[in-house]
């Protein structure tokens, strides 16, 4: 039997001609399309600086530093070529990336028409309540218990990191899990600690000793 043999691409398209990187990452080229249809789409693959990034022979690049780099994909059947220019730039620090997580140190709390700013704490837990309103803000209906705080159900279980706390007023905590409690008292128990009311005037006044219904959103 006779092998059907490729046709010569007189034309290559590349899934990008043009890609900024930063140092470690990386990107994977293909033959996005060939003219005639029919032709073969076997490529070598070459970087014009390896140092800067480099490319194996299924197209895969790495970003490895600072520079400008010429990716160029050769047809095994003839002569034709595409490119590729990739220019990578320097991995940013931590401190540069506008993440949620950098960003959102502070969240309002509202509670009736009074809206007040908490200072978030770092760990986990904030972190998954940070994604969660970032979606949209969270309401939570929050029951009175023993003369000294608020509590209610989150919808949903957080990560914990629990440790023996004595609370003050202002502080709000993750209980069991799944519960936000915002003391405007004092209590001592295991809970993940959310985050704190900066100025507590009309703290107090605001949560009152009934059942209320308090919005955290992002600032």
């Amino acid at each position: 039997m006779q092998l059907l043999k490729r046709k010569a691409p007189k034309k290559l398209v590349l899934n990008k001609t043009t890609a900024t990187l930063q140092v470690g990452d990386s990107l994977q080229l293909k033959i996005k399309s060939v003219t005639p249809k029919t032709a073969s789409k076997k490529v070598k693959w070459s970087s014009s600086n390896s140092k800067v990034a480099s490319v194996n022979k299924s197209g895969y690049v790495k970003a490895k530093k600072k520079g400008t780099a010429i990716i160029t994909a050769k047809s095994t059947v003839n002569s034709k070529k595409v490119t590729c220019k990739i220019k990578v730039n320097p991995k940013k620090k931590s401190s540069d990336r506008s993440d949620s997580k950098e960003k959102a140190k502070s969240m309002n709390v509202k509670v009736g028409n009074k809206t007040f700013t908490a200072t978030l704490e770092k760990n986990k837990a904030v972190d998954e309540f940070i994604q969660m309103m970032k979606e949209k803000p969270v309401t939570i209906s929050m029951r009175d218990y023993s003369g000294f705080e608020k509590v209610g159900s989150l919808g949903k279980s957080l990560t914990t990191s629990n440790r023996q706390t004595t609370t003050k007023s202002g502080d709000i905590v993750l209980y069991n899990g799944n519960q936000i409690v915002v003391f405007y008292g004092s209590n001592s128990w295991s809970y993940t600690r959310i985050g704190k009311i900066n100025n507590l005037t009309g703290w107090k006044e605001a949560l009152g000793s009934r059942d209320v219904s308090i919005t955290f959103s992002l600032k």
